[in-house]
Order: C-alpha cells, then sequence, then structure tokens
C-alpha cells in the first residue's frame, strides 16, 4: 500500500476496518468517524462532551477561561481531584502530618484561587475537593456523589500512579480484570453529558485506558522506553505524555509505544485496537482539547499529533498551535493514494529531494550508500557490484579514527600494509577479482586536502567508502567551511559520473552538509544537537547513525529537533542556498544500510532505516520506517514531499 500525506486535515487510513466482525462488542465504540479516541460515547449527539490534556507548567488565564467556558460558565459545577497529591513523608497519603480534611481543602482552594475567587464571585456555581486516600471510596456513592453532579472536572498535577491506585481496580497490573470504579464510571459520565475533564501533568497521564507511569532504560544512555501500567480509561483510543518539551526522552517513549502494537493489543480492551491507536503529546504551559473528532489547543506553546499507517511503518506527526484553529482526525481514504501517479505527474516539482550532485551523464546517476554503523561486512560485500563496474577501482578512506591516520616516521608503504592488514575483507575483495584496485587515503594533514597528489586517486574511482571514528575528524581534514577543497570537488565528481559513495557511521554522517556531531540529553532536558559542516554529498538532508542504538538515546529528539529548526538551519546554510524548508531527514539503525539514487531509496542489511519529509507549510512530519529489502521514491510536490514504496503493478 502506498502512504502519503494529505493537507489541510490529518488523515487516519488504514487497510481495513474489520472491528465490527468482533462478536460482544458495543457498536458505539467503533464509530471511528465519529470518536477516533474512543472518548465516552455521548448522550447527546449534538451536546458533545470535553478532555481537557494539560501538559504541565503554567496554567494560564485562557486555559482557566476554556475550561470554565466549557463546564457551564457561571452554571458551571467544578470538582477538583486532589487526590495523588503528594507533599509530606508519608507517601500513602495527601495530607501533610497533623493535617485535617478541612485543612487541606483549604489549602487547595488557596493553591486554586482562580476557581474559589469565582466561587466566591458567583462567577460560577460551585467548587468542591474530591481526595481520598482510601482505595475503597472509588466504588461509594456517597463519595462519587459530586461527580453525579459536575459539569467540569479538574485532576490536578499528581502521582499518575497514585491517581490510578486509588481509582481503579486494574491497577498496577490486573490487566485481565474488565471491571470499572464507580468513580471511573461517573467521570465517564461527565463527558458523555457534555462536561469536560482536565488532566495536567501526572493528571493528564492517568487519563487514557493505557497509562505511561515511568521511564525504563536499558542503560544509562539507551533509548528511553515507558513502563506502562492501567488507567483511569477516559480516554481508549489514544496514548498521551506530557511535558513533551522539556523533558528528555519524551519522543522516545511515546512513540516507540506506539509503534509497539503487539503490546498494545495485549493491554487494551477492545480487541485488535493497536493498530488504530493514536499518540497525543501536549507541550508546557499548553493544553490540547479533545471533542470528537476534532482537536484545538489552548495556551502558548504545542500539541503533538501522531498516527499510525501502513501496517505501523508510518507515522504522521502533525504539530498544532493555538492559532492553527480547530483539526479533525477523519477516517478516509487518501485521493492522492487512488489517483494514479501518470494524472499527478503535472504538478511533481523538480526530482533531486537529496540534493545530490547531479549527474554528468542523466543516463548515470551517482550512488550513496548511509550505512548506520556496527557490522557492515554484508554491505562492503556488495560495495563493488553497487558501481556497476567490473573490478571497480575503490579509495578506502579511514581518516575519521586517528590509529588509522600515519603515524610520526611511518612510510606510505607501511601505513598501506598496515591499513591492509586491518582491513582484510577489502584486500580479500581485490585478491579474488572482485575489485580492480584499493586505495587508502588518510591523512593526518587539513592541507591534504588541497594537494592534488593527494585527492589524485578519487578521479578514476568507481567507489570509495569512509568507515567509522568521529566525523570532526573527517570534517577538520577535508572540509573548508567557506570554500570547498580539492577533495571536497573531486569527491563530487565521483557521483558526477556516476559513481558511488558510501559510509559507516561517522562516514555517514559526514555525507551532508549539516552534519551532526554530538547532543545528548543534559540536565533532564530533551537532547540538542551540536553540528559542524560535512562534505555536502548530500546537500539537502539531515543524517543520523546509529539510530536507536544501545547507548544513543536521545537520538531522535536532536534529529527531529534539528530537522524541525528551520531558523537554525537557515542561519547554518548563509547565503550559499539551501532552503530550510524543504530539507529531509534519514536515519539509519545500525547493521542497516540506506542506499540513495537520484530519488530512489533501498534499505538493505539486517535493521531498518526512517525517513521523515516535513509538509511545505512546515506543520507536519511523516515518519516513514523502511526494513530490509523495502524499496521507495520520493516525489516533490507542492504540498511537500511524499514517499511511495515500491510495488508490483499488471497492466
Amino acid at each position: 500500500m502506498r502512504s502519503c500525506l494529505v493537507f489541510p486535515k490529518i488523515i487516519w487510513s488504514f487497510l481495513t476496518l474489520s472491528l465490527l466482525a468482533c462478536g460482544g462488542l458495543d457498536a458505539g465504540l467503533l464509530a471511528f468517524d465519529d470518536n477516533p479516541l474512543l472518548l465516552p460515547a455521548p448522550h447527546n449527539p449534538k451536546k458533545l462532551g470535553t478532555v481537557m490534556l494539560h501538559g504541565g507548567g503554567e496554567v494560564n488565564e485562557d486555559v482557566i477561561s476554556k475550561f470554565i467556558e466549557l463546564s457551564g460558565g457561571k452554571n458551571a459545577k467544578i470538582v477538583i481531584i486532589a487526590s495523588g497529591f503528594v507533599e509530606g513523608p508519608d507517601e500513602s497519603s495527601d495530607l501533610k502530618p497533623g493535617e485535617t480534611s478541612a485543612q487541606f481543602e483549604a489549602r487547595i482552594r488557596k493553591v486554586w484561587k482562580c476557581f474559589a475567587d469565582r466561587e466566591k464571585s458567583r462567577a460560577i456555581d460551585s467548587l468542591k475537593i474530591l481526595h481520598t486516600d482510601n482505595q475503597t471510596d472509588r466504588d461509594e456513592v456517597g463519595f462519587v456523589a459530586a461527580l453525579k453532579q459536575a459539569t467540569g472536572v479538574w485532576i490536578k498535577a499528581a502521582a499518575q500512579g497514585k491517581l490510578c491506585w486509588r481509582f481503579t481496580s486494574r491497577y498496577p497490573d490486573n490487566w485481565e480484570d474488565d471491571s470499572e470504579s464507580l468513580f471511573q464510571s461517573e467521570l465517564q459520565d461527565v463527558v458523555a453529558r457534555g462536561g469536560v475533564v482536565c488532566g495536567i501533568g501526572g493528571g493528564l497521564l492517568a487519563l487514557p485506558e493505557l497509562m505511561i507511569l515511568r521511564d525504563q532504560s536499558d542503560g544509562l544512555d539507551d533509548p528511553v522506553k515507558a513502563v506502562v501500567r492501567p488507567g483511569l480509561g477516559l480516554i481508549r483510543g489514544a496514548i498521551v505524555d506530557e511535558n513533551f518539551n522539556a523533558i528528555g526522552g519524551r519522543l522516545e517513549r511515546l512513540t516507540d509505544l506506539l509503534k509497539d502494537t503487539r503490546q498494545l493489543n495485549r493491554r487494551v480492551r477492545l480487541p485488535a485496537s493497536g493498530r488504530t491507536m493514536i499518540g497525543l503529546a501536549v507541550e508546557q504551559d499548553t493544553a490540547l482539547l479533545l471533542s470528537g473528532k476534532t482537536l484545538r489547543v489552548v495556551g502558548t506553546k504545542r500539541a503533538h499529533i501522531f498516527l499510525k499507517g501502513n501496517g505501523d511503518r508510518t507515522i504522521t506527526w502533525r504539530m498544532l498551535a493555538s492559532r492553527d484553529g480547530t483539526s479533525q482526525i477523519v477516517l478516509a481514504s487518501s485521493p492522492q493514494a487512488t489517483a494514479s501517479l501518470s494524472e499527478r505527474m503535472p504538478t511533481l516539482l523538480p526530482m533531486n529531494p537529496f540534493g545530490m550532485p547531479l549527474p554528468s551523464d542523466p543516463k548515470k546517476p551517482g550512488t550513496v550508500v548511509l550505512h548506520g554503523g556496527g557490522e557492515s561486512d554484508d554491505v562492503v560485500e556488495s560495495f563493488p557490484e553497487m558501481t556497476g563496474v567490473d573490478k571497480p577501482n575503490i579509495v578506502h578512506c579511514p581518516a575519521a579514527y586517528g590509529g588509522f591516520q600515519p603515524r610520526i616516521g611511518e612510510s606510505r608503504e607501511q601505513v598501506r600494509d598496515r591499513l591492509t592488514d586491518y582491513f582484510s575483507l577489502w584486500d580479500e575483495m581485490v585478491k579474488d577479482g572482485r575489485v580492480g584496485s584499493l586505495r587508502f587515503l588518510t591523512t593526518a594533514n587539513p592541507d591534504d586536502a588541497t594537494s592534488e597528489k593527494f585527492t589524485q586517486p578519487l578521479l578514476s574511482a568507481n567507489g570509495v567508502w569512509f568507515s567509522g571514528g568521529d566525523q570532526s575528524e573527517l570534517a577538520r581534514l577535508f572540509v573548508n567551511q567557506k570554500n570547498p577543497t580539492r577533495f571536497e570537488r573531486d569527491l563530487h565528481s565521483v557521483l558526477s559520473r556516476g559513481g558511488v559513495v558510501a559510509g559507516s557511521s561517522a562516514g555517514t554522517a559526514i555525507m551532508a552538509r549539516i552534519m551532526t556531531v554530538a547532543g545528548s540529553s543534559r540536565n533532564g532536558r530533551p537532547a540538542y544537537a551540536s553540528v559542524d559542516r560535512g562534505l555536502s554529498i548530500l546537500d539537502n538532508v539531515i543524517i543520523e547513525q546509529h539510530f536507536g542504538g544501545s547507548g544513543r538515546g536521545g537520538r531522535i529528539e536532536r534529529f527531529t529537533g534539528l530537522l524541525l529548526d528551520n531558523d537554525r538551519l537557515r542561519k547554518i546554510y548563509g547565503k550559499d542556498g539551501g532552503r530550510p524548508e524543504e530539507v529531509l531527514g534519514l536515519a539509519i539503525e545500525e547493521e542497516a544500510a540506506l542506499v540513495l539514487q537520484q530519488n530512489r531509496l533501498k534499505v538493505i542489511g539486517s535493521n531498518k532505516a526512517h525517513v521523515f519529509l516535513k509538509s511545505s507549510d512546515q506543520k507536519t512530519i511523516t515518519w516513514h520506517e523502511m526494513r530490509t529489502g523495502d524499496a521507495a521514491f520520493i516525489l516533490v510536490t507542492p504540498s511537500g514531499p511524499v514517499l511511495y514504496m515500491d510495488e508490483w503493478q499488471i497492466r
């Protein structure tokens, strides 16, 4: 199936909707057209309720005013859920030592003076504080009586696990328990009868059926994964996250969970609904309003919507701000997917999406190979064949690693013998006739990049390979920030005449014009990319290697953060070209390689590669996961680049 993007609406598409065939299911839960997030079904279809997801940080007046408006204004009956709010040394109680329940409620009223003052001035009808440290209260009619009358429920920032311990019998791991507490039923009914429920921070995290409890990482710097537990069940068609712009690892853990359909299917009660699960994330000082199929942002920052498609291998990542108005999630077939390619050809823009050097002969385009790092023997074995030349001339540049640079007093022959011994697989290919000649090009002196004698092997090379190490060292040796070195120009000419330029790890990173050199999470903040100038083999891409590998936590954050930062990209590009709005993102896992030629891509190796495409309005990213053997092509359209998977057809 071909996957693509349609603007301005968010399109949630998948091959077949077969859930109605499942016996015993409530058809009201399956009305995906009107309720894709599986919020509580409304009593009156003309009076939809709302769920507010506040990402934490400051709760500004716009959010408070919108909550009160949705609660009924002067007729609003507001309940604040204050349980799970821990300040004292006793974590099983919300009350401070020696504090009475009345004193606690008075303290909460002071914290939420914005509501208490409105009650006093009769700007709202009533305000009640609901809290308990007793699990049995969740099924007590007297305890939940306030919810029966509530038009608005405010769940303040709290420990999400403590909230669910108090209010749902499924927590912490009673996954097979299909029952719901009276508290849960009444909370859902607030939304069903047209009211509003708002969760802040941990209160937000507690709202869905499947709740993110905390982070889990196999190692100190490994990618963050989510530990999940049963939540309150107010949202059954989405997983949610908060503090999205403020804490490192949020993007990693949300998207990793969203793509784990097998786990989602095991943990949610609606059969096979993991495939259609939606991801929602909210930044600080901001609220995302959910009502039926519509979404709207209130506050100073953004919310993020992640939709799966193409068998979970494509994620459409949409960013929403308050100025964007109302957006919708709809179930539909994409008109772009059904239109024939020939009908759309007149709308396509010139096709060199990666910004590769243009071929001298259009029938002999060059090829770039990006290996993510780790074991590369299988790619090396296939490298000579990629050149399309019998017994090709290969240049191997291992200079990214200091140990593969010439040593003091070492002759050229000694360097060659040492490298030949270490890179024995390359030498074997020379001996068995697959490679015509093998030249090692390495140095510790940046002046060599301007030497005609040093770069001479590039002039006859059919393929060039850069091995791993430190991409900053390659940049120091071969790149000039202002004027391309002879090395850069001669390397580009390899591609222009139809050759292959490949790299692994640091050798992959150096291919981009804007090269990421470092960036990891510090003090709990999202990772930020440090960049340098690369070889500009790919003038229009941001590259990340070792994607998702052990010890590589935060790479998706620094990578997408740079990809989305058009102002920063514009400054780095300067006046000599580059359109940040059109930059593509390519991320390659270890032991996988992405092969690029003109506008085509193919994955080889044992792992995956990932393609990130920005829409022309810069509000949406499409994240395509490509597996080994996958082939695709990218077409640049007025709406932005679109990736199509290759597929056989009969005509």
